[in-house]
């Protein structure tokens, strides 16, 4: 595939790649969990993929300072300094293997906490288990849709009237009112 050799981010000759019926299936070696990262993410940017199956096992180079206490160190402190992840999020080491636990409010935050471990040198994969909790109120859901209804539909917003009970939003206009936006 010569998509993955244009790619300075991935090392193709360690990579091999088959296809059948638009599935792709990776294997072979990558000296770091951003190279498997990559090659997957650049298979999927492939026209006509419709699934990859990944089987890239992760062989770091060997450095024996890189022990998991080591690598739970540095992706403490990683995830400390990345100011998009908050302090709910926590991590374990196990044989390179990096585990994300804990809360966040946004998608936003455990992406970046997936990102900023991703990259760091000696890790072999990353798990996530971090939940998305957002802490917002259904008045607060409620005033941010009839401002984006006003945004949208201008004039015609005061004829659609929000209410929000439970967390769920039910619109309380007559079929004549409704507008799709």
């Amino acid at each position: 595939m010569l998509e993955l050799q244009f790619d300075p981010a991935i090392q193709a000759h360690k990579i091999g790649v088959s296809v059948e019926d638009g599935i792709v299936t990776l294997s072979g070696f990558a000296e770091r969990y951003t190279d498997k990262y990559a090659a997957e993410k650049r298979t999927f940017s492939i026209a006509g993929v419709r699934g990859v199956v990944e089987q890239i096992r992760v062989v770091p180079v060997a450095n024996p300072a890189e022990s998991d206490q080591m690598l739970a160190e540095a992706s403490y402190e990683a995830l400390k300094w990345n100011s998009l992840v908050p302090n709910s999020v926590h991590v374990a080491i196990s044989s390179g293997i990096a585990t994300l636990s804990g809360s966040v409010s946004w998608a936003f935050e455990k992406k970046a906490a997936i990102d900023t471990i991703r990259h760091l040198r000696g890790i072999v994969d990353v798990n996530c288990d971090i939940s998305v909790e957002p802490n917002i109120k259904a008045t607060d859901i409620q005033k941010r849709i009839e401002r984006a209804l006003v945004r949208a539909a201008g004039d015609d917003a005061k004829n659609i009237k929000v209410d929000v009970q439970g967390g769920e939003g039910q619109n309380q206009g007559s079929s004549q009112q409704r507008k799709r936006i």
